[in-house]
């Protein structure tokens, strides 16, 4: 497999190596991630760390699968975990939580048989997150979980559970800088299969948070026939928002979900699908059109072989719909890369530094100070970005978003979760003077 240079990841593990700060060896690692290659650098870091391989275990998704990747975990000795297959459209939910149970199965009697002080969750989503609120699982260690979007951290398992985690999905360092890398991605994969689309239809933004605004900077550079709609959105903030879902469906060809959420499912599609549609998810698993995925699935009997292979689909009005992906989302392509790796080790380097915070709160005294949704803490965001402005490609954000890092104060206030002041990692990084306040 060709290896992805990740400087920023090479530099926290060998700083945080140096100071042996956290103590990784009988730990067990639960993760859901996408199987892309610079995950190898996120999995190899925790190894070098301390990690045992045998003690991590590792359950892809369907539609970021990349077989190298995966044969590679597996050959380091990583407890990689098959996939279910998908029954048809619309499956990957009750699919994708049968996959994670699975997994939990071999973790439980893993655990009987080998000496665990702690369990880490690294997730992707909330689903493995959401087993553990779901089930009764008495006698387990400590657990301490990792969440980095807000479709998982915003799922009321989640968010009931007394599990704490690290938030990273929240942090200022994600929201402010890594949703730009993703749309940028997303505008990319998406100009290869419809760029007569997006520069001659009226384009529809389903959902205006941290995607849907970054998405509108970048339409607006192809033109201005552009419009939005959230629930939550004024209609005086922008000239371009639609006062209901259903006028945007009406008016627009080209249909961008940016929710995190099935939006669809109040809609009756054919009194607004008029003309022919398309469909581009810019979230997480198939959830933006669920609702039409399922529909597609009535009366027939659908195996999907190619979960990332374009819809195509004439409705009962004789009007055309493409669900592009899958309705999966567009930057996935089974390729092993969405974002290119110089771009996307800031991502890896905000997990890896949430891992290490995470293990270091099943240490006392922080495990019996800390709240249940933490925030990623703003000396380890600050050094990630440092790094990531050093060794990455930061020059595509102005000069002042990289320098709002250098206040720690800044961070905390743009940051989710409850702030637990770990002095360890402060006095840590002002040692190796990588930190100016």
């Amino acid at each position: 497999m060709e290896h992805r240079d990740l400087p920023v990841i090479d530099n926290l593990v060998s700083l945080f190596k140096e100071k042996q700060c956290c103590h990784f060896e009988n730990i067990i690692f639960i993760c859901v991630q996408h199987l892309l290659h610079t995950t190898v650098n996120l999995m190899e870091a925790i190894i070098k760390l301390g990690a045992k391989p045998e003690n991590i275990f590792f359950l892809g998704k369907h539609y970021s699968y990349c077989q190298t990747v995966f044969e590679h975990l597996s050959g380091i000795g990583i407890q990689c975990q098959e996939l279910l297959p998908l029954s048809g459209y619309g499956s990957y939910y009750e699919t994708f939580n049968n996959s994670v149970a699975s997994m939990w199965n071999n973790v439980l009697d893993h655990i009987e048989s080998h000496c665990c002080e702690g369990i880490v969750i690294l997730d992707d989503g909330g689903r493995n997150l959401e087993f553990i609120a779901k089930n009764n699982i008495t006698g387990l260690p400590a657990i301490v979980g990792v969440e980095q979007t807000t479709a998982g951290l915003f799922s009321p398992l989640v968010s009931q559970s007394i599990i704490p985690f690290v938030d990273v999905a929240t942090s200022a360092a994600k929201i402010n800088l890594e949703a730009h890398l993703i749309i940028e991605a997303i505008i990319e994969k998406s100009t290869k299969k419809i760029a007569h689309l997006i520069s001659n239809s009226m384009c529809g933004i389903v959902g205006f948070g941290t995607i849907g605004r970054s998405l509108l900077s970048q339409l607006e550079s192809f033109h201005d026939n552009i419009c939005i709609y959230d629930i939550k959105t004024p209609s005086s903030e922008y000239s371009k928002y639609s006062t209901s879902l259903e006028k945007l469906l009406f008016s627009c060809d080209l249909i961008f979900g940016c929710t995190g959420r099935d939006f669809l499912s109040t809609i009756n599609l054919e009194d607004y699908i008029n003309s022919n549609k398309t469909f581009v998810s810019c979230t997480s698993e198939d959830k933006e059109f669920l609702t039409l995925l399922k529909y597609l699935n009535k009366g027939r009997q659908i195996t999907v072989a190619n979960y990332l292979k374009d819809i195509e689909v004439q409705l009962t009005n004789n009007q055309r719909i493409c669900i592009l992906n899958g309705g999966f989302p567009i930057n996935f392509d089974n390729s092993g890369e969405s974002v290119t790796a110089e771009k996307i080790q800031l991502t890896r380097g905000l997990l890896l530094s949430a891992i290490i915070q995470a293990v270091k709160m099943l240490e006392p005294p922080l495990k019996e100070q800390h709240k249940q949704r933490v925030m990623l803490d703003p000396y380890l965001q600050k050094i990630v970005v440092s790094l990531w402005g050093k060794y990455g490609q930061h020059n595509i954000f102005s000069k002042q978003n990289i320098q709002y890092f250098n206040n720690t104060q800044w961070i905390i206030e743009n940051s989710g979760g409850y702030n637990i002041n770990a002095s360890t990692f402060k006095e840590l990084l002002e040692k190796q003077m990588l930190l100016i306040d």
